[in-house]
């Protein structure tokens, strides 16, 4: 009888059960858990089966991270999208108000053409931003994932 629930032991030798299908852990016996020497593997088997439940955990989390970081940065660009969109809007704003003010005064008429030159460094800049924190982020992503296959490795 093969149970999804398997007896996984931590890093700091302490027991606990992962279910494979959902990925759920629990620190007691779950029910519905079948022990290794309940399901007919013998030792070696039973070493070899929990091996391979480490390790296809250890890829579901590894998936699970990216997953996150992936989501976590195209949030932080839609929120610095929004801020520059407000930005620029709160420019036309301004640069609208002064030409109302200034009515047909030619210096009036430059105030939008700089407005808009100011709102394109503006738009550089974040885009440098985000693209050095992407660099950041992949490289820590590829060391990750080094660590990963020098576990699966070992």
């Amino acid at each position: 009888m093969k149970s999804p629930w398997s007896k996984v032991q931590g890093e700091d030798g302490s027991s606990y059960y992962w279910n494979q299908d959902t990925d759920e852990t629990a620190w007691d016996k779950p029910d519905g858990y079948v022990s290794g020497a309940d399901s007919g593997l013998s030792e070696a088997e039973q070493k070899e089966r929990t091996e391979k439940i480490v390790k296809m955990q250890n890829i579901a989390r590894g998936r699970k991270a990216r997953k996150e970081a992936v989501a976590k940065k195209a949030q932080k660009q839609k929120e610095e999208q929004e801020k520059l969109d407000k930005a620029q809007a709160a420019q036309k704003k301004e640069a609208s108000d002064l030409a109302d003010l200034f009515g047909g005064l030619d210096d009036a008429v430059d105030a939008p053409a700089t407005l808009g030159d100011e709102i394109a460094k503006a738009e550089e800049k974040v885009k440098e931003e985000i693209k050095t924190e992407a660099a950041q982020k992949k490289v820590l992503l590829l060391r990750f994932n080094q660590q990963l296959f020098l576990v699966f490795v070992v």
